[in-house]
């Protein structure tokens, strides 16, 4: 997972590129991070393994970047980062358009595998004022929220 620190126009940092912010462990995370040493990319930050809370305050007013190609049922991730402040540019996979069109996370999806689409929405985001996070949209997201709701719908099944 990576995200870059927006530039606000007329704001701190306007015209700066920021630095880049890679969380999470993985097979490709040497590869890379030689990749980066490589081509000399300064402002590249590499941190592992995060929990949530360490990542939140590198994500408020940030662009997260969810480059995979992983058909996952669901990704909490995108919330969590809508919910730290961040706008989200994603390839569309598992639950990413259902999420951008409930209208709670400031959102931009494009086709899998789609490089030049995922790089114009960074760059399209970076350009915009940072989102208004509305916690109470998000809740309905929630794990905990998700859960009570699938335990209402079983009980509902067992009183049939």
């Amino acid at each position: 997972m990576a995200h870059l620190p927006r530039r606000r126009r007329g704001g701190p940092g306007a015209g700066h590129p920021g630095t880049a912010h890679v969380f999470g462990a993985g097979p490709d995370e040497e590869a890379a991070q030689r990749e980066v040493t490589t081509r000399g990319i300064a402002d590249v930050v590499f941190h592992g393994h995060a929990t949530a809370a360490q990542m939140a305050p590198a994500l408020s007013g940030a662009v997260f970047v969810n480059p995979t190609l992983a058909a996952e049922g669901f990704q909490l991730t995108l919330v969590e980062a809508a919910a730290a402040g961040a706008s989200v540019a994603s390839y569309a996979v598992g639950g990413v358009d259902e999420l951008g069109h409930a209208g709670c996370v400031d959102l931009t999806s494009v086709p899998q595998g789609d490089e030049a689409g995922l790089t114009q929405s960074v760059l399209a985001l970076l350009a915009s004022p940072p989102p208004e996070v509305v916690h109470d949209d998000l809740a309905r997201w929630d794990w905990d929220h998700v859960a009570d709701a699938y335990l209402e719908h079983v009980r509902a099944l067992r009183t049939r």
